[in-house]
């Protein structure tokens, strides 16, 4: 059922002078009419600005960290399995990127994507690639 209560001034209107506007007189009733909407007008974008700073706050002080404690983890596994297949810790270090590892740690199953020469390229570039690919060979 579509049911149409009117704008929000109306409803405002209306809720101050069913709740606010006793005291008897016409005058009274309009002037809080008239009041309250404006007062809830006023502070609306302060409330909004208000709710706004609590969610900064909450995505700096907590979504922030877990993110990039993910990320650090993220970058841990990646330099292990480098070294572990034959890369330089010091290569691996200079050329292992903080945008490359948050780009790459997005990507479902990051890990497994390692094994894909292209995507190595893009997150460790030439030099660690062809380290790897001639340990990758001569294990092989």
């Amino acid at each position: 059922p579509d049911v149409n209560v009117g704008t929000n001034q109306e409803t405002l209107e209306c809720l101050a002078i069913r709740h606010f506007g006793g005291g008897g007189t016409d005058d009274h009733a309009n002037r809080t009419k008239y009041l309250l909407p404006l007062l809830w007008w006023l502070f609306y974008p302060l409330l909004l600005l208000f709710w706004l700073f609590i969610f900064c706050i909450i995505l700096v002080k907590v979504i922030h960290p877990i993110f990039m404690r993910g990320v650090i983890a993220g970058r841990a596994k990646v330099k292990e399995w480098l070294v572990q297949n034959g890369a330089q810790p010091e290569t691996v270090e200079e050329n292992l990127t903080s945008k490359a590892i948050e780009h790459f740690c997005h990507k479902k199953h990051f890990m497994d994507r390692l094994q894909d020469p292209a995507e190595l390229l893009g997150l460790v570039g030439a030099e660690v690639l062809a380290q790897v690919v001639a340990e990758l060979a001569w294990k092989n």
